[in-house]
C-alpha cells in the first residue's frame, strides 16, 4: 500500500514532460509511477504512456485509468473508462504495485494523477 500511498501525494506538478512525437504531456507524479513500473526501459514507458492516450480523443476528451493490485484476490488490471464509468478497456499489465487503486487521470492532453487533477 505505500507506493498508493506515495502517489496519492503528488497534488500539483513542477515540470511538465513530454511524450516525443505527441502533443501529450504528463506531470511529476506520472513521471515517478513511471520508474515504479518500468525502471530504466524507455520503450516499455512510452508503451505505458500510448496506452493512457490511446482511447482520449474529441470523441472522448476525458478518460479515468485504474491500475488495480490486490494480490490477495490475484487481481491485476488496469481499466480505461470514459467520464461516466463506462469500461472501455481492460488490460493485464505486465508489471506489479504495491496493493491498491492507482487513478490516473487523462484531459486535455494531459496526462495527470487523480490528485494533481
Amino acid at each position: 500500500m505505500q507506493q498508493c500511498q506515495e502517489f496519492e501525494m503528488f497534488t500539483g506538478t513542477n515540470t511538465w514532460y513530454q511524450i516525443p512525437n505527441s502533443k501529450y504531456v504528463y506531470t511529476d507524479g506520472i513521471k515517478w509511477l513511471l520508474n515504479q513500473i518500468y525502471p530504466d526501459n524507455l520503450e516499455k514507458q512510452k508503451w505505458f504512456l500510448n496506452t493512457c492516450t490511446y482511447y482520449n480523443d474529441f470523441h472522448n476528451p476525458f478518460n479515468c485509468i485504474k491500475l488495480i493490485f490486490d494480490k490477495k484476490d490475484n487481481q491485476k488490471r488496469i481499466e480505461i473508462t470514459d467520464g461516466d464509468n463506462h469500461i472501455i478497456a481492460k488490460i493485464v499489465p505486465d508489471f506489479e504495485l504495491d496493493d491498491g487503486e492507482y487513478k490516473i487521470f487523462v484531459y486535455n492532453f494531459c496526462i495527470m494523477a487523480a490528485s494533481e487533477y
